[in-house]
């Protein structure tokens, strides 16, 4: 049996992005650690295998290749594009439990959402998802992904926004001309 891998991606490995929390949670799982991203003034521990930053098809393959994608970001993220990516190649996400994460993952469907910085919360989700992550789930992920935000639900969703911000700009601006003629 092959060992799983463990994944961080991040645009930047930064304490804030929750890199040092990934380091430190992962040490002695016995699991391949492996870390994408640009590195900003942080060393990069033994069992990580640093990426660097990877093209958008070796992203993507890597996310396919992991057990889980952990964004133990220590701050809340409005909207974390990795975990839907990885959703979307079929791989479950680990995630803190604020900001748009609470929205983007099906606890324990397609990923698990834990405590920021809490000692041990990201190693236990990560056991685990070495213990549960199944070709069943992995569809989930790849299917909730496309349902929740796949092209033709970010059209729509674009469009009504669209249309709304037309609407109040024709009404003010209706408004405004009124007041002007009076």
């Amino acid at each position: 049996m092959t060992k799983p891998q463990i994944m961080f991606a991040a645009q930047k490995l930064s304490p804030g992005k929750g890199f040092g929390v990934f380091c430190r949670e992962t040490h002695g799982l016995g699991a391949r650690c492996v870390a994408a991203g640009r590195k900003v003034d942080l060393a990069v521990p033994e069992h990580v295998e640093h990426l660097g930053i990877l093209g958008r098809c070796g992203l993507l393959a890597t996310m396919r290749a992991s057990t889980v994608v952990c964004c133990p970001s220590l701050w809340p993220e409005s909207f974390g594009r990795i975990a839907v990516e990885s959703m979307a190649v079929g791989t479950p996400v680990i995630a803190t439990a604020y900001g748009g994460y609470v929205d983007q993952i099906l606890e324990g469907e397609t990923g698990w959402l834990i405590e920021s910085n809490m000692p041990g919360a990201l190693r236990r989700a990560i056991m685990v998802a070495i213990e549960t992550v199944t070709p069943e789930m992995r569809a989930r992920c790849r299917e909730w992904a496309r349902q929740r935000f796949g092209e033709q639900v970010v059209t729509s969703a674009h469009d009504a926004l669209l249309a709304w911000q037309a609407t109040r700009f024709l009404r003010e601006r209706e408004r405004r001309d009124t007041e002007q003629c009076e």
